[in-house]
């Protein structure tokens, strides 16, 4: 049996495969036009990122896009989502305790 290492956000919960490679597009004949992807927790640009991302329900079949998004540092600045944000401080500062070894 093949195993796939995967990477269970401590945030959203979302898996992801620790390293991509491919191999679903080669299969289907399409060729690979990007080099392995590895999964890091820091390639999200804090700064520019979207904490909430606005979309357009535009209907079956017509997409989702974003109109407009509202980073983690408007969404302190403004005070808005203060739930939101709140149990997002709290899941970083358990992480935080465990990573650092000064969970008690």
């Amino acid at each position: 049996m093949k195993e796939i290492e995967q990477v269970k956000c401590s945030l959203c919960g979302k898996h992801t495969a620790i390293e991509r490679k491919g191999t679903g597009r080669l299969q289907k004949d399409k060729t690979v036009d990007q080099a392995p992807y590895e999964f890091r927790f820091d390639h999200v640009d804090l700064e520019t990122a979207a904490f909430v991302s606005v979309r357009e329900a535009r209907g079956r079949g017509q997409g989702l896009p974003e109109i407009r998004r509202i980073t983690l540092k408007e969404a302190v600045e403004n005070d808005t989502y203060k739930d939101l944000r709140q149990s997002l401080l709290n899941q970083c500062y358990g992480i935080m305790k465990i990573l650092t070894g000064s969970e008690k």
